[in-house]
């Protein structure tokens, strides 16, 4: 009992960041496996990536679900490869696991939030907020954070909130021990971790390690040394990682500054119940080039105040050389987070990279890889907030205040919350799970499925779609990406198609010239002898994929919604037609 009352804040955070995820999600919460929670953008390609791998991949470091014979490397396939491994072997001995991926997934994106309140009510204890603000700023500032957005744009990797919150814990717990080499190892794991379920969420916590590290310097050489051992061994583990990579002609993405932050992604809401009073106060445009704006970092109103309060001080403090007296009154660790965060927002803005003509890019190459650089402004969302409770919990500190001034800003965090989760109540989720086989057969009217499909090596999705920076592209249409993924969870067939972040650019040539250039040497190769099945949505065909099917489909099922035909690639091969219409 002595336990319970002890940490009674930790699981009182808990419990309220549950009933709240459970008020506005519950039909999902309830019934994982018939939602799939986004369609739109990468939506639908990120659960088909994790609900095959878990179904029906054979192997573990490649995964066959797409660009058929080729597959790609598990890790370049925004498939979570840490869960997927881990459900996958859980589900060799539980089969429910492997029959229900998609209820997995969803539990994961939406109950992390809870273990994230947790930690949050951990780092508030630690920096002695009495248990009333501790509680409502935890859950405040979990379920204000933007990255629950990421969830409708299909960036569910990225939607996991935890690893930011307990980095910084760590970093705090690592400060205070005397040697901490326990913590030293939780913290390597938990960067590898983040990594192996999303590159960008590993260079995000290794970023702030790598700050936290250089301000330690000035304070205890030796520890800080010891932790940037750390990031030395997380970055040989991910050259190791890159150097098993089979394949070597990646697409190469290049930098921009089109997903970067800016000062009105940080201030202005994206949804929140004071939209029209930020509005007729400020009324600012968000110009085009913030793309980044519909995730966006937003810090709510009681952080604004604080930093409007607060850097001026900073600011003079600093140039002062007396940051030292800020360290008394939040402690060294906030402060040297405070910082951290800053230059990483500076980053997520484009800086220096907007101003310094290729320099950055010439001479840290592995920076040109970070497309979506705003990303890493949710370190400053974490970081301002939590910064912002501590100082009014400073600031008011006489008897009357304590309690009531914190506890109301603490709370405009869950108020402000509201009108981002009503909304996302109901966009998500975006449509039922097509990967469940009741739901298929039920939406696609299949009144039995009796397709052999050990005759067939793959799906051909038609209309085709060829994403991502490929010399070829065809977007194809989101009918065709709901018919090929979904026949291809049904029958277990990979798909022979490209939607791949960084695909290799050779193999994905080969796969977009089966129709198109089919009698390249290397397609033949590759599909002399295949025989697939073309999922079909009736809709308009360009030039070759209605040729490939007058030459050479039989129709193997037919409805009003969709068509299943044969495609034998010999025949497409031999058919001087088809040869002639390119």
């Amino acid at each position: 009992m002595t336990f319970l009352l002890k940490y009674k804040h930790i699981y009182v955070s808990m419990l309220l960041m549950l009933l709240c995820i459970m008020s506005f999600y519950s039909d999902i919460i309830l019934h994982p496996n018939k939602y799939i929670l986004a369609t739109d953008n990468d939506g639908l390609k990120n659960a088909y990536m994790f609900a095959f791998y878990i179904k029906h991949n054979v192997g573990f470091f490649m995964h066959q679900g797409m660009a058929y014979p080729f597959g790609d490397y598990l890790f370049m396939t925004d498939s979570h490869p840490f869960f997927v491994i881990v459900l996958k072997i859980v589900g060799s001995i539980f089969p429910v696991v492997k029959e229900k991926p998609m209820a997995f997934l969803n539990l994961i994106m939406l109950l992390s939030s809870v273990i994230t309140a947790g930690i949050y009510s951990i780092l508030f204890h630690k920096n002695r907020i009495v248990d009333s603000v501790n509680i409502l700023a935890s859950v405040g500032i979990t379920l204000m954070s933007a990255q629950f957005l990421l969830l409708t744009v299909g960036h569910y990797a990225l939607s996991i909130s935890i690893f930011i919150p307990l980095t910084m814990l760590l970093l705090t717990l690592y400060f205070e021990s005397k040697r901490g080499y326990f913590i030293l190892i939780s913290m390597l794991l938990l960067i590898i971790t983040a990594f192996l379920i999303h590159a960008y969420q590993g260079a995000i916590a290794i970023s702030l390690v790598f700050l936290f590290a250089i301000a330690l310097f000035f304070q205890n050489r030796n520890k800080a040394f010891l932790l940037l051992s750390v990031i030395f061994i997380v970055m040989l583990f991910m050259a190791v990682i890159k150097i098993c990579d089979p394949f070597a002609d990646r697409v190469v993405l290049s930098a921009t500054t089109y997903f970067r932050s800016g000062w009105q992604t940080v201030v202005l809401p994206k949804y929140s119940i004071l939209n029209s009073v930020y509005d007729y106060f400020l009324s600012v445009n968000i110009p085009n080039s913030l793309s980044w704006h519909r995730i966006g970092t937003y810090v709510g109103l009681a952080t604004i105040i604080f930093i409007l309060a607060f850097i001026p001080v900073f600011i003079f403090k600093l140039f002062r050389k007396q940051v030292y007296e800020l360290s008394r009154m939040f402690g060294f660790t906030n402060v040297a987070f405070f910082i951290s965060s800053i230059i990483l927002l500076l980053f997520a803005s484009g800086y220096p990279t907007r101003f310094d003509n290729g320099f950055t890019f010439n001479y840290i190459p592995f920076i040109w890889q970070v497309a979506a650089n705003g990303r890493f402004a949710f370190v400053f969302y974490y970081v301002a907030t939590f910064m912002a409770v501590i100082f009014f919990s400073r600031v008011f500190n006489k008897r009357l205040y304590v309690v009531v001034v914190p506890v109301l800003l603490s709370a405009l965090f869950i108020v402000e919350a509201y009108g981002m989760h009503m909304h996302l109540s109901r966009v998500m989720p975006a449509k039922l799970n097509m990967f469940n086989e009741k739901l298929f057969d039920d939406y696609y009217n299949y009144p039995q499925w009796d397709i052999d499909v050990k005759n067939y090596d793959a799906i051909l999705p038609l209309p085709r779609y060829i994403v991502y920076f490929l010399p070829k592209m065809y977007e194809g249409t989101v009918s065709s990406e709901e018919l090929s993924m979904a026949t291809s969870m049904r029958t277990g067939l990979p798909l022979a198609s490209v939607y791949l972040s960084r695909p290799s650019v050779s193999r994905g040539m080969i796969v977009t010239n089966l129709l198109d250039s089919v009698c390249d040497k290397q397609v033949i190769d590759t599909y002399s002898g295949k025989r697939l099945l073309a999922a079909y949505t009736n809709e308009f065909l360009n030039t070759q994929e209605a040729n490939a099917l007058s030459c050479t489909s039989d129709t193997v099922f037919w409805n009003d919604k969709f068509s299943i035909l044969e495609l034998n690639v010999d025949n497409l091969i031999q058919s001087d037609s088809c040869f002639n219409s390119e």
